[in-house]
């Protein structure tokens, strides 16, 4: 519902994209961006549903393409613990 409902709509909409990138190229970019500025301080997109989506289409996107666009910086924690 809300605001994870757009998240996760957008999400499956970027990994669609991916399979027709000439069709498509020109919303993949500004939708991932826009995924990545929807991330909370503590790493999540609201529901799990919400933040798996969203990292699948990140990580698609990121095999297709050499860098995101903007400064950031991904931690990966597994039990509150850095990997």
């Amino acid at each position: 519902m809300g605001q994870n409902l757009i998240i996760e709509s957008t999400a499956v909409a970027v990994i669609v994209w991916m399979n027709d990138q000439t069709r498509y190229g020109g919303k993949i970019i500004p939708a991932i961006n826009w995924i990545i500025s929807r991330v909370s301080s503590g790493g999540s997109y609201g529901s799990t549903q919400a933040t798996v989506l969203s990292l699948k289409a990140i990580t698609l996107y990121m095999k297709n393409f050499t860098e995101i666009n903007g400064d950031g910086k991904f931690v990966l924690r597994l039990n509150g613990q850095k990997v």
